[in-house]
Order: C-alpha cells, then sequence, then structure tokens
C-alpha cells in the first residue's frame, strides 16, 4: 500500500497470494490498484509457472481489468543455453510475439536484443513488416 504523507490517504493497493503445490510450480493471484484517486477495484491477475526443466521455464498470465472488463493473457517460454545465455518467447492474445536474448558477458556487462512481431498481422498479409528491434547494454559499477 502507498500512502500520501501530506494528507495521511492511501493512494494505491496491492494484494496478492502464491501457492506452490508441487516443486517448480507455482500459482498466484495478485490485486494491482489502477486509480490514485479512489481506492477501487483494479486488475486482478492469475499466474502459472512451472519449471519444467533445468533449462526450460513456462508461465502464463491472465489479468482482468475490473473498470473495464478487458481481459488479456500472455504466454512465456524461458531458455537458458548456458549459465551466461538465454532466451525468452512471450505471445499474448493478439498474437504479438517478443522475443528476447540475453547474454552476460561478463561479471559487469550484459547485452540483449529484444524485438517484437505481430504473427496474426504476418500471417493475413503473408509477409514479415517492419519489425521493431531494440538493443540493451546492462552495466554493473
Amino acid at each position: 500500500m502507498t500512502v500520501n504523507p501530506a494528507n495521511q490517504t492511501a493512494e494505491e493497493y496491492h494484494a496478492g497470494l502464491s501457492w506452490a503445490p508441487a516443486p517448480g510450480v507455482s500459482v498466484g493471484v495478485k490485486h494491482e490498484s489502477l486509480n490514485k484517486l479512489n481506492l477501487e477495484l483494479g486488475r486482478f491477475l492469475l499466474y502459472f509457472n512451472h519449471v519444467a526443466s533445468s533449462t526450460n521455464t513456462i508461465g502464463t498470465e491472465f489479468a482482468l481489468n475490473w473498470a473495464t472488463r478487458v481481459v488479456t493473457a500472455r504466454t512465456a517460454i524461458l531458455h537458458r543455453f548456458n549459465d551466461d545465455t538465454s532466451a525468452k518467447v512471450r505471445v499474448n492474445q493478439d498474437g504479438n510475439l517478443d522475443l528476447a536474448l540475453k547474454h552476460r558477458v561478463n561479471a559487469n556487462v550484459t547485452a540483449g536484443v529484444v524485438a517484437n512481431l505481430s504473427a496474426l498481422q504476418i500471417a493475413h498479409e503473408q509477409r514479415v513488416l517492419q519489425t521493431p528491434l531494440g538493443f540493451s547494454l546492462d552495466l554493473k559499477f
């Protein structure tokens, strides 16, 4: 919960609960407030995560925005090639694919490449459109 120190009123609140029914499996529910002016029902999330092996993790998230009644869903797969390199593929309910590749160069530098594709648009237009591509460099000092 975040409280405004000027008037001692709550501005937002988040609450969650997670459960691990088996080794490598977790289920969680969470509520996030979206309105800082009034405390009201915001966004409800339901998570499932499964560590399938030492190199693969699968996760799913369902979210309901209470005010707009919009439901969203995402599924992701994380694959670790080795201790320094991993890749993540995420897809949402609209068919948007997020691809991310991270590589730890050394203890202080991690490089990353991200891309976003619309699988439904590619299937509809039968060609790959301009793809947003991003590069990142994380430095630890």
